[in-house]
């Protein structure tokens, strides 16, 4: 006789956060971006639909990358993250398509698999590893299924043109202040509530979520 336990598993709602801990990151920079990771653990985890659906994973990159495997948000532990050596965007990249290739649950005969990938770039300076084979990949990927991509460049030494070619949005913040970039965090938990919410809403179209505006003191590059 076969049972049927229904769907024991809820789809996933997965989230990447690739962060620049590069020297240039270092002083108020690297301290709000330690404030900015517990603000979306503990924003996420007081929305039940948030809760639920998000999986996260941390990709951070100075003179090497690194990534804190996928977890559910429950399990998620915010690190005490530092900031030195150089800007290895490449090797951030190159985690991130891994874990694409990897991680992510793919729709299945009975089985609906992951909801669209979530992916925040934030970084301040320029890359100083080769990045262009991996973004290429990137975008390989996204030719048929056009990725979720939010960069964040900080001040006049990030370049912009580097992250447009990574993220469909990017935006730009001038003034690196603690309140600037803690509104960012806070920006960044609101638009993941909002994509889990819309990701539970048989009436919105498949993977498009409309995000908050930016707040203050950050501006969409065109």
């Amino acid at each position: 006789m076969a049972i049927d336990w229904g769907e024991t598993q809820p789809r996933r709602l997965p989230v990447y956060l690739l962060l620049d801990t590069s020297g240039s990151m270092q002083g108020v920079k690297i301290v709000a971006v330690n404030n900015g990771v517990t603000t979306i653990y503990q924003e996420l985890m007081g929305d039940p639909r948030s809760a639920q659906t998000v999986h996260i994973s941390l990709v951070t990159f100075s003179d090497q990358a690194y990534q804190m495997p996928m977890v559910p948000i429950q399990q998620f532990v915010p690190p005490q993250l530092s900031a030195t050596g150089s800007t290895s965007l490449g090797g951030a990249l190159h985690l991130l398509n891994e874990s694409l290739d990897r991680d992510i649950i793919q729709n299945q005969p009975g089985r609906k698999g992951d909801y669209k990938p979530l992916i925040f770039l934030l970084t301040d300076g320029m890359p100083t590893d080769h990045w262009e084979t991996e973004k290429d990949r990137l975008l390989q990927r996204s030719a048929s299924r056009p990725l979720n991509i939010i960069g964040l460049a900080i001040g006049d030494d990030a370049d912009e043109g580097v992250i447009r070619q990574i993220a469909p949005v990017t935006m730009k913040m001038q003034d690196a202040t603690p309140d600037n970039l803690r509104q960012f965090f806070a920006w960044v938990s609101a638009s993941i509530k909002t994509a889990s919410q819309a990701a539970g809403n048989p009436n919105t179209g498949a993977g498009q979520v409309t995000l908050p505006p930016p707040p203050p003191g950050i501006v969409v590059s065109l």
